[in-house]
């Protein structure tokens, strides 16, 4: 089997990487009850926080209610605040410095990401959020979130183990299992309006 090999980034003169900056969302953080749970404030404030992670400055992150209020383009900022409270009590903040007031002027509070580490800290994030218990009224908000396809397995995935198909998606996951049991990409099992012409075709060479 071949090595893959490791391509180097390309630096500037400062020897900074020359690639663009980007938020990254893991599938496993999008897929968890807790972020399913998030209002959708919520969930833009925490992009807002990723944001402003740079791989160091890990409980360190600084956030006010104002800021907080600009960012999702409210103008009440206790409402901002509730926002940033629903992360904490989600498991995905952690408070480091609540925030005070210092010879009259505001100290905005300090936090930590739960799903992430500085690049000099050992050991995994903590993900809080990932073992967050649910209530049965939470479960069925969640049920209740899933699009109706995806509740059913489409035909062309019915050969397919569980494991194989994602969750949300309904989805094979990666495209080399498409051939498990003689299937073949022939069907167009992501269309959630039933069995397309194509499908028809696909099963009837099968049969025959």
């Amino acid at each position: 089997m071949a090595k893959k090999r490791n391509k180097k980034r390309k630096v500037d003169a400062t020897g900074r990487n020359t690639h663009e900056k980007f938020v990254m969302m893991e599938h496993w953080l999008l897929s968890s009850p807790a972020y399913r749970l998030l209002s959708p404030p919520a969930r833009a404030l925490l992009v807002e926080f990723r944001y402003r992670f740079n791989g160091v400055n890990n409980g360190q992150i600084f956030m006010s209610q104002r800021d907080a209020a600009k960012v999702l383009g409210i103008a009440t900022h206790a409402t901002a605040g509730k926002y940033i409270k629903e992360l904490v009590a989600r498991g995905f903040l952690q408070v480091v410095v609540p925030g005070s007031f210092d010879n009259k002027q505001p100290l905005a509070s300090v936090y930590r990401l739960t799903m992430v580490t500085n690049a000099d800290e050992k050991g995994p994030p903590t993900k809080e959020f990932m073992s967050l218990s649910l209530t049965d009224a939470e479960k069925s908000r969640i049920e209740k979130m899933k699009p109706s396809w995806a509740k059913r397995r489409p035909v062309g995935l019915k050969s397919l183990p569980d494991g194989m198909v994602h969750e949300f998606e309904n989805q094979p996951r990666d495209a080399q299992i498409r051939g498990h049991n003689g299937a073949n990409d022939c069907s167009t099992y992501n269309i959630p309006g039933g069995q397309s012409e194509s499908t028809q075709q696909c099963t009837s060479r099968r049969a025959a």
